[in-house]
């Protein structure tokens, strides 16, 4: 009785390791997700190719003040943030700089990017033709539309791909997740107010825009830098402006 009561015992703690070895496994290792191969979702394959350079470049631009190079800007904290609104005279308010902030934003993600779809589409098309399809590609061009929570960036090429039998994909469609619409629309309101006052209430703002948090740095007597910052997904923008320039010494 005494070596069965033992052997009990070892069973039962047998059994209670494998069981915690499996509630361990299951937590640390979640179970696999399916891979679509390549001609099965040539969607995901431009998504994964073009997802770090695109959000780096939306994290640039938002951080250049709306664009990838800018003519005028202040340096500040590495940066070069671009004044969309400025004026040099002495007790002039400021002249709006780029009059459609959103236009221009988007414009800019599309040249940025442009180089990179065309690198991603010549490895798609490589990498289907290596599996054996035959591969027809027409190149249709790029558009990026900031709406509100994303930027989507619209590939409108047309690729069809035949093998036993053929599939065709018209446009590509990607979100990436960032709120520049609404930071660049926050930012065209402030620098409004910017041309008509030379200055503007942050707080004023934040209480109209809750989830936002709006800050305003004047870095010396002639330069204020905004920052915008998303409450909840920390997505940013920063410009800077120049208006009602005073003197030296009457500041």
């Amino acid at each position: 009785m005494k070596k069965r009561g033992q052997v009990t015992i070892f069973v039962i703690l047998g059994l209670i390791i494998v069981v915690s070895g499996l509630i361990v496994y299951s937590v640390v290792s979640p179970p696999r997700v399916k891979t679509l191969d390549v001609d099965e979702n040539p969607r995901t394959f431009v998504f994964n190719c073009l997802e770090d350079d695109f959000q780096e470049l939306i994290e640039n631009v938002s951080m250049n003040g709306g664009s990838i190079n800018p003519e005028f800007y202040h340096h500040y904290f590495g940066n070069n943030v671009e004044f969309l609104c400025s004026n040099t005279k002495a007790y002039e308010l400021c002249v709006v700089q780029r009059p459609f902030l959103e236009s221009h934003i988007e414009n800019e993600l599309e040249e940025g990017i442009k180089d990179k779809v065309e690198s991603c589409f010549d490895d798609l098309q490589t990498t289907l033709e290596n599996k054996g399809y035959s591969v027809a590609l027409e190149r249709k061009g790029i558009r990026v539309n900031l709406v509100p929570n994303d930027v989507i960036l619209e590939i409108n090429n047309t690729l069809t791909i035949t093998k036993e039998d053929t599939k065709r994909f018209d446009s590509f469609n990607i979100p990436f997740r960032n709120n520049l619409y609404e930071l660049s629309a926050i930012a065209s309101a402030i620098v409004e107010w910017e041309t008509l006052l030379g200055d503007s209430d942050t707080t004023e703002f934040m209480s109209i825009y809750r989830d936002f948090e709006i800050t305003k740095q004047r870095v010396s007597e002639e330069v204020k830098i905004y920052s915008i910052k998303d409450r909840e997904t920390n997505d940013y923008f920063q410009f800077a402006s120049r208006s009602l320039v005073f003197p030296a010494g009457l500041m």
